[in-house]
Formats: structure tokens, C-alpha cells, sequence
């Protein structure tokens, strides 16, 4: 019996520690300086780049010295950008983390969407004065006992706390903005006029994962599943993706895991490489036998 799965079969990559402005290869950066300068700009990461698929629903930290030039408005310095409405059924109305001034309250604070697609907003410190130099510094961490999250925002030495439904950050592939609110791609009241930013740290840390959950396969990027029961085992096959994050199409061949229960997967390597095919536009079927795991199941390949 043959069957598909809507199981992407993809893999979970390690995450880099902490990411800088040295990941935005930005070229107004004041190196020497070590701070950038923000005045109505924005500077995405796009998906070229690791971060926007780092998973932080257990525990993620931004970090910032941040300076405004004005007071007027309020003003959004690093940015997660929101689900996409497709995702949601609706539009987002705010970015999944925003680290910004609030002139309304004149200080710094800390915006969180959580699980709901509600917004909580936390803000912290003295007055904020025009061109000084302040370390804002937030800190989000998922209480799974109580499926909530503790959120802390310091500013210079000083802290405020609140709490929030759900999942330290909500995972989904989203770019990262800096000097500029969500939406971004267009102006609106949320840029950084006349600011800047420097010393900018982004860490955060996956839950613990759990056998047989989505994604299956976490030894290699997999695309394209294909399954095939045979008595009482389910095996699945699926291409092997070596192209690295934003790259396309490197696939060297298919690779073959087998389970009895769905949730604890055995890995059997390559089962079929490219090369297989003597012409791949001539030849019509070809008969696999996967026999390094067995004479059962036997896969048929159409081209």
C-alpha cells in the first residue's frame, strides 16, 4: 500500500550562537566605530541568511546600545518581522518581536506577539534623552509547566517583567529588519530618525525535541517525501538536500528511513543516486531494489 504524507520532511539546523550586525554585510556600517546609523532606512535579512529560520521557541535575547536623534515619534530599532496573513487567515497588525522607543511613555520597550496574534507591549527605564547612548536589553523564557513565557526588558540597570500565553517566540520563517517597524518595504511612523545602533546580539535556544515530531528526519535536510507500507513497517523516501540556506536544488540522491510505530525513525542511507539513470529523459521505469535493508519493499521510479 502507497499513501502521502503532508509531513514536510525537512531537517532541524544547528543555530549559530549569537548573530551581530556583522551578519547584515552591511555596507554603511562604521566598522571602526562598531555602530550603524539609521535615519528613515531599514536593513533587512533576507532569507539568504540562517536567522530568519532559527528556532527560539524556548528561549530567545536581543541586545542593543541604542541612541535616538528625536523624540517625536515612536520608533522601532530591531524587528521581527509578522506571519504572513496566508499563514494566519488575516493580516498581521505587528511584528513577532519589536525593540523600539515609545514616545508616548517616553521610554524604550519590548513588543511580543504571542500564540493569539495578540500583542504585548513592555517598556522600562527613565525618560530617554536625545542622543545618548542607552543598553536595552530583552530576555524572553517559556514556562512549559504553565505555557506561558516571562518576559524581561533591562534598561541600564533597571528591569520590568510581564508574562504572556504560549511559546517564547512563535517559529516561522520571517526576515529580520533593522531601524525600521513592521511592516517594512515602505515608510511609516515606526523608522528610526536621526539614531543608531551598535553592539546588536540576537541568541535564542529550541525546545527540547521530542521523538517523531515534525520535522522527522534531523541528520540531514530531506525534501519530498514519498511512503510505502510493507506488513507492519512504513518506509519513506526522500530526496537528500545539500544546497545550503537560500540555495537550491543540490540533491546527490534519495535517502530511506523505515519505522514500526511513526515516531522512532531508522536511518538507511542512500538508496538511489542520479547517476542510476543511464538517460533521464529516455528511460521510462526503473525497478529499485533496496536490498541493504532487505528484498522487501521494492520502489518503482517514474521519469
Amino acid at each position: 500500500m502507497c499513501f502521502a504524507m503532508l509531513i514536510m520532511a525537512m531537517t532541524v539546523q544547528a543555530q549559530k550562537e549569537v548573530y551581530t550586525l556583522s551578519d547584515w554585510n552591511l555596507k554603511d556600517w562604521d566598522a571602526q566605530k562598531g555602530e550603524l546609523s539609521l535615519d528613515v532606512s531599514e536593513y533587512k535579512l533576507n532569507f539568504n541568511h540562517p536567522l530568519p529560520y532559527a528556532d527560539m521557541q524556548a528561549e530567545w535575547r536581543v541586545r542593543a546600545d541604542l541612541k535616538c536623534g528625536t523624540l517625536g515619534t515612536e520608533q522601532v530599532f530591531v524587528c521581527k518581522e509578522g506571519k504572513a496573513s496566508h499563514l494566519i487567515g488575516r493580516n498581521s497588525l505587528n511584528g513577532d518581536i519589536s525593540l523600539g522607543y515609545d514616545n508616548t511613555n517616553h521610554q524604550f520597550f519590548v513588543e511580543v506577539t504571542d500564540k493569539n496574534e495578540e500583542a504585548h507591549r513592555l517598556c522600562c527605564g527613565s525618560a530617554v534623552q536625545a542622543d545618548r547612548w542607552y543598553t536595552v536589553e530583552a530576555v524572553a523564557k517559556y514556562d512549559a509547566k504553565h505555557d506561558r513565557t516571562v518576559l524581561t526588558l533591562n534598561v541600564d540597570g533597571e528591569t520590568a517583567t510581564l508574562t504572556y500565553p504560549g511559546k517564547a517566540l512563535r517559529h516561522n520563517a520571517s526576515l529580520w529588519n533593522i531601524g525600521h517597524g513592521y511592516p517594512g518595504g515602505f515608510p511609516n511612523a515606526l523608522q528610526v530618525r536621526k539614531g543608531a545602533i551598535r553592539h546588536l546580539e540576537i541568541s535564542g535556544k529550541p525546545l527540547p525535541r521530542v521523538d517523531g515530531q515534525n520535522p522527522l528526519f534531523t541528520d540531514t535536510f530531506t525534501a519530498d517525501p514519498a511512503f510505502t507500507v510493507v506488513g507492519n513497517t512504513v518506509y519513506a523516501y526522500v530526496g537528500e538536500d545539500k544546497a545550503g540556506v537560500g540555495g537550491w536544488f543540490n540533491m546527490p540522491g534519495w535517502l530511506c528511513y523505515s519505522s514500526t510505530d511513526m515516531i522512532h525513525w531508522k536511518a538507511h542511507g542512500t538508496v538511489l543516486r542520479p547517476d542510476a539513470f543511464y538517460s533521464f529523459y529516455s528511460i521510462t521505469v526503473i525497478l529499485i531494489s533496496m536490498s541493504s535493508i532487505g528484498r522487501s519493499p521494492r520502489a518503482v521510479a517514474v521519469c
